[in-house]
């Protein structure tokens, strides 16, 4: 492992602390206003405690009261509520389900008697305010079509020290709060209305949540008198979902005033926390007009896709939010295509959807994998990774299955087949022969223990990440699979993060990023090989079974994203992909004006190269034995 420069070690870990403890000082605030009306309001540490536990998912001893009756109803189903990622991605998929683990209550109340202290509304009031003027707004001035992703600013980490500006970043308030805005549309896996409803503009007309059931914690400052009446403007679409599964979409669907629209696919749910401690990023459509009379010859495949993902809710409310969706003009959008999951076995999604979007132009690359001098690598960035296919034998569903499905080593015959029961899976080292042969090299970005643990907010951010693979000796020999024989974990370059100007270190990134690029010997000197790109795949679907499917049965969550194909974007226009470490920390790979109608550039929130973990020292984070 490379050596410290003790000096640098020294500042680093004072400047950890002091940003650590600034950091804690904004969550108490929060904390203090989120958390009114309970007996433990007085004691800071019983606060601190749940400021931490919330961020991981577990019970909080102080709970939110509801103020409305519509969310007191949510309280018994919110016992069944979930952590998003612990619930269904660290689970076999043939595996026991009756564990409680992971369940947890946003909804109750310690306190359900006692009556509001005038004062510290007053103070609350106050605070929420000066919360709310924290965080900066501002318009990007960068062309979102040729370059859509925004990295959410973060209380965190760029508004501690110094506020921090760049082009680069947006914020909830940069999505929700236009005076332009008249209707909105939230999917997420968590909603805390504290945080939610102080984002919008009084001007807003309505507020439409999809949420799972149990998943909304309530609003609690029916006093303040601008939030109560944008509260009012709130309706929820609630349904029952089956144990370990989720609603786990994010997305926003924006109708403004002039009749346009816009769509954005953030990483985080919506809540403060999750916004503000792991890395989030969003991805931003250009402005979408109403339907012409010129424009209603073809329908873009991305809206097709987006139509029968709320199709296949099967409910009405649902179904009636789409007379609006089907009046926009999708043609911006006609060289992307929407990618979702969903249970209902009606559609095909997941990676059944993914793959019959790419298999056209994988094809066309299969007789040259075996005899040109062409490396093809395929990166899977993920929050958490799912235990293994198989009981029997370890299985990932990234190396043995997406991959073979893609390179020809398995039969993409199978994605057609509607009756087919069961996929033969070639043993590892077959695979691995297959791999050497075809020149394919696997990538799977995951925080280590380190990283986890030393970030500028300490431990805090690790919540929202799972692997669990040290809890028996079957676990044990999938995670040695990964490690040791495909070698294929990477973490984010030490050099980069430990670089002075970049105030996020090693937190890790919430996103989920599917990337495949095609390298030369010719080109294969440079240390990055995902500058240029054959295609991505931005979602909110982690590396499971119940995010993807395994083609042979549905996805078991709702998932949704967004494919970028370089086959499918306009003659000699380029996809690129970039990093914002670089592009707002350290100032070095912006993209320039005059490249910007020759490349589409995606950004990802994680150093580009990647680097390989030492697996003599380094493993991936374990939330059951790293957890402090």
């Amino acid at each position: 492992m490379e050596k410290k420069n003790s000096s640098d070690a020294t500042y680093n870990k004072s400047r950890k602390r002091s940003a650590s403890e600034a950091a804690l000082q904004v969550q108490k605030k929060w904390a203090e206003q989120s958390y009114n009306n309970t007996e433990n309001n007085n004691n800071n540490n019983n606060r601190e405690k749940d400021i931490k536990d919330i961020s991981y998912g577990k019970t909080s001893s102080s709970s939110f009261k509801a103020n409305n009756a519509e969310l007191i109803n949510t309280r018994e189903s919110s016992k069944r509520l979930r952590t998003e990622d612990a619930i269904d991605l660290t689970i076999p998929f043939e595996s026991d389900t009756s564990s409680t683990d992971a369940i947890i209550d946003l909804t109750s109340s310690d306190n359900e008697t006692g009556k509001p202290d005038e004062k510290k509304m007053i103070k609350e009031k106050e605070t929420f305010a000066n919360l709310q003027k924290k965080t900066k707004t501002h318009t990007p001035e960068i062309n979102l079509d040729n370059s859509p992703f925004r990295l959410i600013k973060s209380e965190m980490y760029d508004t501690i020290d110094n506020d921090i500006s760049s082009p680069y970043f947006i914020t909830m308030k940069d999505i929700l709060n236009g005076s332009n805005l008249k209707e909105t549309i939230l999917l997420s896996f968590q909603f805390e209305l504290d945080f939610i409803i102080p984002q919008f503009n009084k001007n807003i007309e309505k507020i439409t949540i999809i949420a799972q059931r149990g998943t909304i914690s309530p609003f609690t400052h029916p006093r303040d008198k601008q939030l109560w009446e944008i509260f009012q403007h709130l309706e929820i679409i609630e349904f029952q979902m089956p144990p370990y599964t989720c609603h786990h979409s994010k997305m926003i669907i924006n109708y403004y005033r002039d009749n346009s629209c816009k769509i954005f696919l953030p990483s985080n749910n919506l809540t403060y926390k999750e916004t503000n401690l792991p890395q989030q990023v969003c991805w931003c459509s250009p402005k979408l007009v109403p339907l012409t009379s010129s424009s209603l010859d073809t329908i873009p495949t991305f809206k097709e896709n987006l139509i029968d993902y709320f199709k296949s809710y099967k409910m009405g409310k649902i179904t009636n939010l789409l007379k609006k969706l089907e009046s926009i003009d999708f043609s911006p959008l006609k060289n992307f295509n929407f990618i979702y999951s969903t249970p209902n076995k009606d559609f095909s999604s997941g990676l059944k959807l993914l793959a019959k979007n790419l298999l056209p132009t994988e094809k066309k690359n299969w007789s040259k994998m075996m005899d040109s001098d062409i490396t093809s690598h395929y990166l899977c960035q993920t929050s958490s990774i799912g235990a293994s296919l198989s009981k029997s034998k370890p299985i990932n569903i990234f190396t043995h299955l997406m991959i073979p499905l893609l390179t020809s080593i398995m039969d993409s015959e199978v994605i057609y087949d509607e009756n087919i029961k069961k996929l033969n899976f070639k043993d590892t080292q077959e695979l691995l022969t297959d791999y050497e042969n075809m020149k394919i090299v696997p990538y799977i970005v995951f925080p280590t223990k380190e990283e986890c643990l030393n970030t500028p907010m300490q431990y805090l951010p690790s919540g929202w990440f799972h692997f669990k693979y040290l809890h028996n000796e079957q676990s044990k020999s999938y995670y040695h699979m990964l490690s040791k024989d495909f070698q294929i974990f990477y973490k984010q370059n030490r050099t980069k993060i430990n670089n002075i100007r970049y105030k996020r270190k090693s937190t890790p990134a919430h996103s989920k990023f599917y990337l495949k690029s095609r390298i030369t010997k010719k080109n294969s000197t440079n240390d990055n090989p995902f500058e240029n790109l054959d295609w991505c795949l931005y979602t909110s679907a982690n590396l499971s079974v119940s995010a993807l499917g395994r083609i042979t049965s549905a996805p078991r969550n709702y998932e949704v994203g967004i494919l970028f194909n370089n086959d499918e974007l306009p003659e000699k226009m380029q996809l690129k992909c970039k990093s914002f470490v670089d592009t707002i920390y350290l100032n070095n790979d912006a993209p320039q004006d005059k490249d910007a109608n020759d490349n589409f550039t995606l950004m990802v929130p994680f150093t580009l190269p990647v680097s390989k973990y030492d697996t003599d020292v380094e493993r991936a984070f374990c939330q059951d034995v790293d957890y402090p």
